[in-house]
């Protein structure tokens, strides 16, 4: 997951996990974002995010690495917001999977809904795609303006003196994917 964008960049559903299989991940995310890869890779402390394959290529690749604090379950609020996000979607699996291709297709169909669909609450209700392209920055644009005519004509509806601010999130962040 790209932490400025909140869009899911890179994804797979393995039977069991391995860092030479955390490693294709990241190269095929790689591939699918223009060549661009991360500057820092953030995960948890799990063998294969520690693993020869993944730190080997992470050090090709120019890409740091970061690790969650050891036996701190809430260190990433990102992660955390996006399981939630999964464990709300209707239709998350309670009772498990009948099979590997049934998970991966679920996946496949929550990580299109959440990318292009998903009005993301801390992105000011836009979708990842949108901000992870830039293309946020008018349709926030529009909703300021939006706001400001609306007060105009009607300054009474307004309880303070002041519009909901529509200014792009996190706009002084830099963006960890696109650098």
């Amino acid at each position: 997951m790209d932490l400025y964008s909140r869009k899911i960049v890179g994804y797979e559903v393995y039977g069991c996990e391995s860092s030479q299989q955390l490693a294709d991940v990241v190269v095929r995310a790689t591939l699918l974002e223009g060549g661009r890869a991360p500057k820092i890779l953030h995960s948890d402390n799990g063998s294969p995010m520690k693993g020869s394959s993944l730190l080997e290529l992470c050090y090709k690749m120019g890409i740091t690495t970061s690790n969650s604090r050891p036996r701190v379950s809430d260190d990433n609020p990102h992660i955390e917001s996006l399981f939630r996000a999964t464990k709300y979607w209707p239709g998350y699996p309670y009772g498990g999977f009948e099979n590997l291709r049934d998970s991966r297709t679920w996946v496949e169909k929550f990580v299109n809904y959440y990318n292009y669909h998903h009005r993301h609450s801390g992105l000011k209700f836009v979708t990842p795609h949108d901000v992870h392209e830039g293309n946020h920055l008018e349709v926030l644009s529009m909703r300021q303006k939006l706001y400001e005519t609306t007060k105009e004509l009607n300054p009474k509806r307004w309880i303070n003196s002041k519009v909901r601010d529509w200014s792009p999130p996190g706009e002084n962040l830099d963006h960890a994917t696109k650098g």
